[in-house]
């Protein structure tokens, strides 16, 4: 069964089968539907909406990837013309529960899973700041995470990114980028473009020469998009965050012994029967016997259980590395 332009076939690649599962979520429901003209608006970045039609969508998936997105594949449904047993609610953007985030994350591999800790984390200490952005490379298999606090991360599923529900993106135009490259980038950007201004110029003025002048800019610029997190998942980011560090990330602290001062590890999160913190972890001990810690009987802690990810199940002794 298939719709609009596209072949059947198309609806059977791993990566669109995982487009129609995000389809079918409440997350997903639109704000409106022209049933006459078969085109929908689903909410998007800063309450801006995607305009979608069977052909075509506004959102950063569909303007990558030029191939239906998660929007395209709910109109669809909704329209009748493609089937999908979705989910509905009276309004778009319902909040997202932690069960159904990790749920999620954890079809996905470790690789991209520990990639999302420093990004969450980038996009949780400058929330909503457009100074945050990732760039898909040639290839389209990875992305690089910018920012002052992470560079070059390469998980293999970059399109996880710009499908998943977490984060809203949006593509950064030429004005957001050409200002920020440097005179031999903006130079050879001319040569292939095979055009040039008539006199020299200083490199802000020839930024703003090549944004003027230049024809199909952005098909010489980076692929770079501003991210921000997606509203229904704004109430469970941090607990998100701190699921993915107690399963992946170490605390350690110091212990004092007759050869001399040892480093030990223990799971991020984990406390210890005397009240060891995580804030504490730094504190140097008197006990060479290494301490046992357990993680706080709290629902993260339940979704590691249930998950297999319980490095503290029956205690964890701190150890030496």
């Amino acid at each position: 069964m298939t719709f609009g332009r596209w072949p059947e076939e198309i609806h059977a690649n791993t990566e669109q089968q995982k487009r129609i599962q995000f389809a079918k979520s409440s997350k997903v429901t639109p704000m409106s539907i022209d049933a006459e003209n078969k085109v929908g608006f689903f909410g998007g970045p800063a309450k801006n909406q995607y305009r979608v039609s069977l052909d075509e969508c506004t959102c950063a998936d569909y303007i990558r990837r030029k191939i239906p997105c998660k929007h395209i594949y709910r109109l669809a449904m909704e329209l009748g013309v493609f089937s999908g047993n979705y989910e509905t609610t009276s309004h778009a953007g319902v909040d997202m529960v932690l069960s159904e985030a990790v749920g999620i994350l954890e079809n996905y591999s470790d690789e991209l899973q520990q990639f999302l800790i420093p990004l969450f984390g980038v996009l949780t200490q400058k929330d909503n700041d457009p100074i945050n952005w990732v760039e898909v490379d040639s290839t389209h298999e990875h992305i690089v995470g910018s920012s002052i606090y992470i560079k070059n991360f390469q998980p293999v599923e970059a399109d996880f990114v710009f499908s998943e529900p977490f984060l809203d993106i949006t593509r950064v135009g030429p004005d957001g980028i050409v200002p920020s490259l440097r005179k031999k980038d903006l130079d050879a950007i001319l040569d292939k473009a095979n055009i040039r201004p008539e006199q020299k110029l200083l490199k802000n003025e020839l930024a703003k020469w090549c944004i003027e002048n230049v024809p199909n800019l952005a098909e010489y610029l980076p692929e770079r998009y501003y991210t921000v997190f997606s509203p229904s998942f704004q109430k469970i980011k941090h607990k998100t965050i701190k699921y993915l560090r107690r399963k992946y990330e170490w605390s350690y602290y110091y212990a004092e012994t007759p050869s001399g001062m040892l480093k030990f590890y223990f799971p991020y999160g984990g406390i210890f029967e005397d009240e060891l913190s995580y804030r504490q972890e730094i504190s140097i001990r008197t006990d060479a016997e290494p301490l046992i810690c357990h993680f706080p009987d709290d629902e993260i802690t339940e979704l590691l259980t249930l998950y297999g990810h319980n490095r503290c199940l029956n205690g964890f002794k701190a150890v030496e590395k």
